[in-house]
């Protein structure tokens, strides 16, 4: 799993009134029985919301109940009131809310229709567009709005993308199941990820061609696949537990501390060290009744 907690203050700093406001992020964010996604329960101000579920979900859309097959987009206006979810249930979901004249122009200049299900078969906008979100929102710099709303706008081009093509074509791109079966038995055994030859080997494919298919459907090689997954988790443990680095750094997948911070470095642009112990107060883990980026509820003592 991945899915990261912060404060919405920093990204919302620097002006009484920017034209985007950031209300929640999240990534395969896991979730159970049913729950309320739209509109946001702790935030009343008008936004729009781009809920990606990973796994085949039932919704009720104003009491109406629909279907969502896995790997499917949707972005819902606070016109309508959602919950997703089944009692006795897992599910995850990948969402972005956010709100201002920014974030009202996104789906007019793209012709993307609200509360529409758009399926895509794969998370391919997954990692080009929330997983780079991610890595700015959890930098300790300043924020790089330009970028910021370059990544939003590639997840409403791909939305873009996949309605053009279902025009000319009845039948959407699938994953194949055996991959989808193996991505998940891959999420199971993260952090260790599983040995690429036996996991090839399960669906009958030459190691080869097992990570070209791979990358082609989930837009990764399952090598880089299983180290981001790695390095996020570490991230989280960073930020959220008191374990040594050696530890955490055994807890997602690497023996050796030293490898795993040139690692972490390399991805994050900092050290694991600077990354849990930032003095300025812009990398805590802070969940607020009104904005928090992803996802995980307030305490109930807050």
């Amino acid at each position: 799993m991945i899915y990261f907690t912060q404060s919405v203050d920093r990204l919302n700093a620097g002006s009484a009134a920017p034209p985007l406001r950031f209300i929640g992020f999240g990534i395969r964010h896991p979730r159970s029985n049913t729950e309320q996604i739209i509109p946001n329960r702790y935030n009343a101000e008008a936004h729009i919301s781009l809920v990606f579920n990973h796994e085949p979900l039932r919704i009720s859309v104003d009491g109406r109940v629909l279907n969502l097959p896995a790997d499917t987009l949707v972005v819902w206006n606070t016109k309508v009131r959602v919950i997703y979810g089944e009692a006795g249930k897992q599910w995850r979901i990948s969402w972005l809310q956010i709100a201002g004249a920014e974030a009202d122009a996104f789906p007019e200049k793209n012709a993307i229709p609200f509360n529409t299900p758009i399926p895509f078969g794969n998370e391919r906008v997954i990692n080009l567009c929330w997983m780079p979100l991610l890595e700015e929102f959890c930098s300790t710099g300043s924020l790089d709005m330009p970028l910021i709303l370059h990544h939003i706008q590639g997840i409403f081009l791909e939305a873009r993308r996949i309605l053009a093509h279902s025009a000319v074509s009845s039948e959407p791109d699938r994953i194949p199941e055996a991959f989808l079966r193996i991505r998940n038995k891959m999420d199971r055994l993260c952090p260790a990820g599983g040995d690429l030859n036996k996991l090839a080997a399960e669906i009958h494919l030459a190691p080869v061609y097992f990570c070209r298919k791979f990358k082609e459907y989930f837009g990764l090689p399952p090598v880089n696949y299983m180290i981001i997954r790695r390095l996020h988790n570490a991230a989280l443990l960073l930020r959220s537990s008191g374990l040594s680095i050696q530890e955490i750094a055994e807890r997602s997948g690497y023996h050796n501390a030293f490898h795993f911070s040139r690692q972490f470095k390399r991805h994050f642009g900092i050290p694991p060290t600077v990354f849990r112990n930032d003095s300025t107060g812009k990398s805590r883990v802070i969940s607020s009744k009104k904005n928090h980026i992803c996802g995980i509820p307030p305490e109930k003592n807050s």
